[in-house]
């Protein structure tokens, strides 16, 4: 069975309804649901990054206006 079509319900249906540890259902489910969870966390730290960055910059443009502005 392609778990990747199964919706996050299903695959947790599928493990808590009686699939067997250690069988290739159980298995399956819980490696499709780790890949996800995964997919998802490498992009909410790539987002934070982004905003990070941005305020950097930001912070950045700040100071290199105040410094023009002491000088000038």
């Amino acid at each position: 069975m392609d778990y990747r079509n199964a919706s996050d319900e299903q695959l947790v249906r599928t493990i808590g309804g009686g699939a067997m540890p250690g069988s290739m259902a159980f298995e399956g489910c819980q490696a499709e649901l780790n890949r996800r969870l995964a997919e998802k966390s490498v992009s909410v730290a790539t987002k934070a990054l982004w905003i990070s960055g941005i305020s950097a910059f930001a912070a950045l443009c700040s100071a290199v206006t105040s410094i023009f502005q002491l000088l000038g």
